[in-house]
């Protein structure tokens, strides 16, 4: 039996037929028909990105060389995003997109978003703080801390719970930058943490917390810290301790590359 499919012949043997229907179809594709289903496709993403299909090409190929390991390629990248940013508005077509980007983008995206439009992007930052990729999280607190979001203090402070160092490391920064006094006591808990890092930048928000021109206050060792807080406790309102708080993500949850 043959079999005329688009103009060419395939031939089959009776055992792979399973049957035989009569229809006026002639196997060939119906224009049109392709026509009005990518119309319909290609309307339904404009109204949902606020972009044309050669503009969202345009962003996805300069997003192809965000996450470069060459520096210099990346900070161009970002450049030419931050461009376009002030050409079109890429806020709807990100808050479509960023959930379906792989992590190793979303930290590179939400530094130019930022960049553009604090204010637009703080919704974002936020959610991101709760990111499955400890990467996102950590570069979303940064963001929070560098911009100045004293609001975002206590969602902030989760981030000192984070099992991933790397986040531990961004909020205590960030809470050092917001001086954010009242999570002293859960910077001085991570004093003691296994991870020298976290440690260090620990301190190093103490440090800035607490010292004041011509004053500087450090202390080398948790004990030393804590003492210190028992004399100051009484002048904070609300502290924040470590033990309290709730981590951003559930331990041990993390994002799977597939």
């Amino acid at each position: 039996m043959v079999v005329i499919v688009d103009g060419r012949s395939i031939a089959l043997r009776r055992e792979e037929v399973a049957g035989i229907e009569e229809n006026d179809k002639t196997g060939r594709l119906d224009d049109q028909a392709l026509q009005a289903r990518w119309a319909k496709r290609n309307a339904k993403h404009l109204e949902e990105t606020g972009l044309t299909l050669q503009q969202r090409a345009e962003i996805m190929k300069i997003m192809r060389t965000l996450q470069s390991s060459d520096p210099e390629i990346s900070t161009r990248a970002r450049d030419a995003l931050i461009a376009k940013g002030r050409e079109m508005d890429l806020f709807l077509y990100f808050e479509h997109y960023l959930p379906s980007l792989s992590p190793r983008f979303v930290p590179g995206v939400l530094d130019v978003l930022a960049s553009l439009d604090f204010g637009k992007t703080r919704p974002l930052l936020l959610e991101c703080c709760s990111h499955v990729d400890g990467g996102v999280r950590a570069r979303a607190i940064a963001l929070l801390g560098t911009n100045r979001d004293f609001e975002a203090v206590d969602q902030i402070a989760r981030g000192l719970a984070d099992p991933v160092p790397a986040v531990r490391i961004a909020a205590a920064d960030a809470l050092g930058a917001l001086g954010a006094k009242e999570a002293t006591p859960a910077l001085i808990e991570n004093l003691k943490s296994g991870d020298l890092r976290t440690r260090y930048v620990s301190r190093r928000a103490l440090v800035q917390l607490w010292s004041v021109p011509g004053e500087p206050v450090d202390f080398e060792t948790h004990d030393d810290w804590a003492l210190f807080w028992g004399r100051q406790a009484g002048t904070i309102a609300n502290p924040i301790e470590l033990s309290e708080l709730l981590p951003l993500v559930l331990p041990g949850e993390r994002f799977q590359d597939e």
